[in-house]
This record gives structure tokens, sequence and C-alpha cells, in this order.
């Protein structure tokens, strides 16, 4: 078919000229649309840098000046500054994917229960040690067993001494002398001053005055020193054997009153301001028909470096008797002050030495502002507030951590943007831009699913339940169980840096020879997934745990399934040893 040149050339131009019309038009509509949002600021007015938050541009086509990548446009909508400086406005849409939940500040009479641990000791003050009243050799022992019942002045033992043959003769020899009536006046005075002496002597030897009686009337010398039990009780220690030579003032035996017997209980230094003399304490223990109730009699001044403990002394009134010497006991004793100003647990989030809340306007539900706070003791699920709230004051107990995510992206006041003064964290720690790097939740996104973080958290409490039990065998299983499940979530690029934290040391898990590298190890587990449950809460049960004395005192958080506290890091050891914070399960959806 023949087609005229002319005709191909207008069609072709017409074309081209269609084309371009129509890519003007684009690109003036692009432009117009972001003049626009620079101009009036209606949804993009600033942009950031997804891994680098703290970047921010109000030009569109910047890059992050520490990644080159491209930056990422922060979107206001739905939250705005209120009038007063002090508060941040959120639309009731975003308050309520975040699920923010609020509870007032109360004051009132705070309560805690202190669990405590120890063991049933011999009270020291009934105590008896019998000893050699001579040197000599031990020529027969009536009590050579541990737990073997005396009574006061039953013979314990007979001890062949030349001293005290000696004694005896000198003795005898003075009462003979003065036995003669024709001894000068100078003589007999000489005699029974002898006398006097030898029968001192006697009774240093252990020989008692019945004795020494018998020796004048019989005048048949003794050859052993017999030692006596100086009081009614229990054998706890036999020190000798027959044929031994023993030195004068040696132990031959230790004799216990079995209706004496105090606990000795471990405090951890988190627990010592609870406690004090004049307390009353339940305790339990084997062998125990019921726990017996004791009272605190002494909190000793000097600190066991080695444990890490105070020890605390509680005694009896009646009971305890049925107490089984050198058994543990568990002990618990309810601390109460009244007038305490007092804030829920999981209102309060932490940033090393600083406490962080976040208060609700009392005048409008939408707004929220953060608040730096002194936090004291714990009272259950409560603690005492030293400083920066009073009762009244409605603080954000659940979405909080959601709500500082919000905060911390669009770089205004957070729980991590108010520590610069805090240049801290140990050299190991993941970058406080870790926890920025996070997806933004402000529609309840999770970072990784539910049914991954349960997987993960289930082959995590593993870890915990073998290291706060002291089975390193048990906790490697768990942790190649961990990674594997770990690797099988599929990680965003941005969570990269968590990802890393999350498997630190994968290569040498199943090489790990002792506890305190488990330990190690677990306790950069602990520093992600608190962080990701956190950001998104779990859909299982969860709690954030704390001990101050972990890592060399620095202090240290994990998770565990439960509120029954017990320390991974130091497990048999120091079991008890910290405070529950937060719970971190989510509401069903």
């Amino acid at each position: 078919m023949f087609i005229d040149k002319k005709v191909l050339t207008r069609l072709a131009s017409i074309f081209f000229l269609m084309f371009a019309l129509t890519a003007c038009t684009e690109q003036d509509a692009h432009d117009h649309t972001l003049a626009e949002q620079v101009a009036d600021g209606s949804t993009v007015t600033e942009y950031t840098c997804s891994m680098h938050p703290s970047v921010r541009s109000t030009d569109p086509n910047d890059t992050c000046p520490i990644c080159g990548m491209d930056l990422i446009p922060i979107e206001n909508e739905g939250v705005e500054v209120s009038e007063s400086a002090e508060f941040t406005e959120f639309s009731p849409r975003a308050v309520s994917l975040m699920r923010v939940q609020s509870s007032p500040v109360i004051q009132g009479v705070a309560k805690e229960m202190v669990e405590l641990q120890g063991r049933a000791q011999w009270d020291t003050r009934h105590i008896k040690t019998l000893t050699a009243w001579s040197a000599g050799r031990i020529e027969t022992l009536h009590v050579d067993e541990v737990g073997e019942q005396v009574n006061a002045g039953d013979r314990v033992a007979s001890l062949y001494s030349p001293e005290l043959l000696s004694a005896q003769q000198e003795y005898l020899d003075a009462v003979q002398l003065l036995e003669n009536r024709q001894l000068s006046p100078t003589l007999r005075s000489s005699a029974q001053e002898t006398l006097r002496a030898s029968a001192q002597r006697l009774q240093w030897l252990g020989i008692p005055q019945s004795d020494i009686e018998r020796l004048v009337a019989e005048r048949n010398q003794e050859d052993a020193v017999a030692i006596y039990a100086a009081m009614s009780g229990v054998v706890i220690d036999a020190l000798v054997a027959v044929g031994e030579y023993v030195e004068r003032g040696a132990p031959i035996a230790r004799i216990a009153d079995p209706e004496h017997v105090w606990v000795e209980l471990d405090v951890f230094p988190n627990q010592v301001a609870y406690l004090s003399e004049g307390q009353k304490v339940v305790v339990n223990s084997v062998g125990l028909a019921e726990p017996l109730m004791g009272t605190v009699t002494l909190l000793e001044p000097e600190f066991d470096d080695s444990r890490q403990v105070v020890t605390a002394r509680v005694e009896f009134e009646i009971g305890a008797s049925q107490l089984l010497t050198g058994a543990f006991v568990n002990a618990q004793l309810e601390y109460e002050q009244q007038d305490q100003v007092l804030i829920p647990k999981s209102a309060v989030m932490y940033t090393g030495e600083r406490s962080w809340v976040y208060v609700q306007n009392p005048e409008n539900e939408y707004q929220f502002a953060g608040k730096e706070v002194q936090i004291g003791k714990s009272f259950g699920d409560y603690y005492e507030v030293k400083a920066g709230l009073k009762p009244g004051d409605l603080v954000v107990t659940q979405g909080n951590f959601r709500l500082d995510s919000e905060l911390q992206l669009r770089g205004q006041a957070s729980m991590m943007s108010g520590r610069q003064h805090q240049e801290h964290q140990h050299s190991e720690l993941v970058d406080e831009s870790s926890m920025e790097n996070m997806p933004n939740h402000n529609a309840a996104t999770e970072i990784i699913s539910d049914e991954n973080l349960e997987v993960i958290l289930t082959h995590y409490f593993a870890q915990w339940d073998a290291l706060k039990s002291d089975d390193l065998q048990s906790w490697k299983s768990a942790a190649e169980n961990y990674m594997a499940a770990v690797d099988a979530v599929d990680w965003s690029e941005q969570m990269s840096e968590i990802r890393a934290q999350a498997t630190r040391g994968q290569q040498h898990v199943m090489h790990v020879s002792d506890l305190q590298t488990a330990r190690d190890h677990f306790y950069f587990y602990s520093l992600a997934w608190i962080q990701i449950a956190r950001k998104q809460g779990t859909s299982i049960e969860a709690h954030v745990a704390y001990c101050p004395m972990a890592r060399s005192g620095a202090g240290a958080e994990w998770l565990q399934p439960n509120r029954e506290l017990q320390n991974p890091y130091y497990g048999s050891m120091m079991l008890r040893c910290g405070e529950m914070r937060e719970p971190l399960q989510h509401e069903a959806s």
C-alpha cells in the first residue's frame, strides 16, 4: 500500500507535539505539587533519612550527608504542636492507633513484699566448745559422732596427763604433811599454802571439787582427766580421735543447743532499703509443717563483696528447733510506707541513669508531654516518685513507646533525644540510632510479625531458663534454635543493626565453654529484643526485669515469661537479685 510522504511527515509532527505537551504538563504539575507543599506546609514540610533520623532538610532533593541515601518525607498528618509549648498534640486517629492509655499519679500507703533466701544456722551464742584442760593423750572418747545427744555433766572424753599426776602428788604430799601434829607453825603455814596452790592447779586441770575430796579420802591418783559436757545439746563437731596428742586448750568437740537456731538471709543491695531491725519475717523451709514467724534482729553493717550481699539475721520466739540447720529457707517480709507518691511501673521508660514518662494533658486527651522523673523504691506494680510528678498527673501507661517513637522521628523531645548529657553507652551497645532506625509504628505496624516474634521469644526464654539454672548445655541447645528462628525472619535493610545485635557471636555459640560467656551473648540478645518488644509489644506474656549488679555493676535488663524474678546473669548465686519492670504483652486486636 502506498502512503504519501507528506502525510507521514505531518503525522510524525503531530505525535511529537502531543508527547512534548504531555511531558511539560506532567512536569509542571509535579513542580506545582512540590511548590504547594513547601509553600503551605500542608503535608510535607521536612525530610529525613530513614537510617539517620537526626538528619533534617526542607529540600526534597537532598541526600543524607552520613550514608548518602535519598531523604524521605516526614508527614505531619495527625501531629501538630499545641498552643502550649509543653505539649504535643496528636489526632484522635493517631492516639487510637497507638493504643494510648493513661493512669493518674496517686498518693497513699505503699506496700512491697520482699522475697529473700538464706540458710538456717546454729545460734552461735548457744554453742559450747569443749577443750583439753592440759596437754596429753586422748585415752577414751564417749562422744565421737556428729549428731549425738549429750546432757550437761556427761563425760565426753578422758585425757591421760602427766601434768595431772604431778599436781595430784603435790596435793597429797601437802595433805600428808599437814596431818603431822608435831609440825612447826612455820612449816604448817607453808604446807597450807602449798595445799591451796595445788588444789587450784587441779581445778585448772578440770578436776571438780568432788574428785579432789575423793582423792584425799582414797589416796588413789588418777592418770586421766575427765572432760565433761558443759551444757545439754547435740554434737556438731567431733574434733579428735582416740590416741591423739593434744595441747592445753585444744578443742575436743562442739555442742549446740537445738532449741536455738536462727536464719541468716542474703539481702541484695537493691533490697537493703526495705529492711530494718524489728521487722517481722515469714520463713518457710524443708521439714516445716507451717511457716514460722521471726524478727529481724541484726542487719550486718559489712557488705560481702564476694557474694554481693548483706546478711540479715532472723530469730524466733518459738519453733526454732523445727528448722534443719544448713537447709535453704525462703523468707517474705512486707515493707510499708505511708503517704507515698506512686506511679505505675508500666509508665516509666529507662535510658540508663534517667527515667522518662509521658504526661497527658488533663484538659486535652490528645496532648502529651515528656518528663524526666526521679524514681525511688519499688512497691508491687508501682514506683515511688521522688521528683518530677505530683498526685493527679495523668501518665501514659500503654502506648508510651509508640508515642516516643513518633516524637523521636519528628525530632521533638523524647526519651532518647533528651539524653544528650549522657554520652555513655558501653562500646558494645547498639548505637542509639538503631532504636531510631526502626520503622515508624504510628499505625501499629509490626517490626516483625507476631508469629515470628513468638517463636523467637520462645527460644530466647529457653536460654533464660538455662542460664538461671546454670545449665550451659541447655543454653547451647536453646541458642542454636534461637539463631535458626532469627535467621528465618525476612529482615528489612533498616533493621540490619538490630539483627546484628540479635545474632551477635552467631558463629561461636556452639564453642562457648563457660557460663559467663553465654551470659554475655544473652545480654546482647536481650538488648535487641527488649527494644523490639517495647516498640510493638508481644503476643505472648513477656516482662522486663533488671539487675543493678549485672555486668560488673553497670546493670542489665532481660525478658522473662512471668513475674517471678529469676536472674539469668547470676543463676543460683543471686537468683533473686533485681526487680521486675514493665510488662510488654499488647492487647489482642
